[in-house]
């Protein structure tokens, strides 16, 4: 089965047949009406990728080239990685996705494939916060999640005021939300998230680094820490404005 799909869900193959992966892209697949597509980068697991199904593309490219190719084609409208809690391995794939206009999911194996009912997420003074709201918007009409928003302790009032704007925008296209006020600053709240809400929670929205920093060059950006340390879905957004949105009606 390889014929061209077209706006797949895209399950990278790289060290081995990612099967949790694959799960949960069947989860997002039935929900938004979308096939699978594998992309596979592992010579030793060509002879394996047939007999999964998908359509399939055989890339003997390096990583960030082949997504850049697929990110400029506009063929894919979310990518399954699968969590192998590696630092090396989740530093190349957050060094492939960095210009994506869509989303990316890190899958941990002993997480299983749950139906993400409950989503949380930070807020943090950052203006591109403001899209997880749409994309929650999204998740609510394919399965009905509610959502618990996590509010930083800033001084300032630029995180006050986007999680103003996800209160609106989820009261006006009722959608169920929780605000709890966090302990920590806007730095630091991803990671209190992680703590607070990962075991009541079956997805996690996330907004990637903006930019990486000396430190985030040397020791890995937070979102690579928080992707290693926790088997909680997590769902990744760059922080641009012109994120591709899937309405799913």
């Amino acid at each position: 089965m390889n014929t061209e799909p077209v706006q797949s869900i895209l399950v990278p193959v790289t060290d081995g047949i990612p099967k949790a992966a694959i799960d949960y892209a069947k989860l997002l697949s039935g929900a938004y009406d979308k096939p699978i597509s594998i992309l596979c980068m592992n010579t030793t697991l060509e002879a394996e990728v047939p007999s999964l199904g998908f359509h399939y593309t055989l890339a003997s490219k390096n990583l960030n080239i082949a997504l850049a190719t697929i990110n400029k084609r506009q063929d894919c409208v979310m990518v399954v990685w699968q969590n192998s809690h590696k630092w090396r391995h989740i530093q190349q794939q957050l060094n492939a996705c960095r210009e994506l206009r869509i989303p990316y999911f890190f899958i941990s194996e002993s997480q299983g494939t749950k139906i993400p009912k409950k989503v949380s997420f930070p807020v943090s003074f950052l203006i591109e916060d403001r899209e997880k709201a749409t994309w929650g918007r999204s998740l609510h009409r394919q399965f009905l999640s509610h959502f618990t928003i996590l509010k930083p302790k800033d001084k300032g009032s630029r995180a006050a005021k986007n999680v103003a704007h996800i209160e609106t925008f989820f009261s006006k296209h009722q959608i169920p939300f929780t605000i709890i006020q966090g302990r920590k600053s806007s730095f630091k709240i991803d990671q209190e998230a992680m703590s607070l809400l990962s075991e009541q929670s079956d997805l996690i929205l996330l907004t990637a680094s903006r930019d990486y920093g000396l430190d985030d060059q040397f020791f890995g950006p937070k979102e690579l820490h928080i992707i290693r340390k926790n088997n909680t879905p997590l769902m990744l957004l760059n922080p641009r404005s012109d994120l591709y949105v899937l309405c799913g009606d």
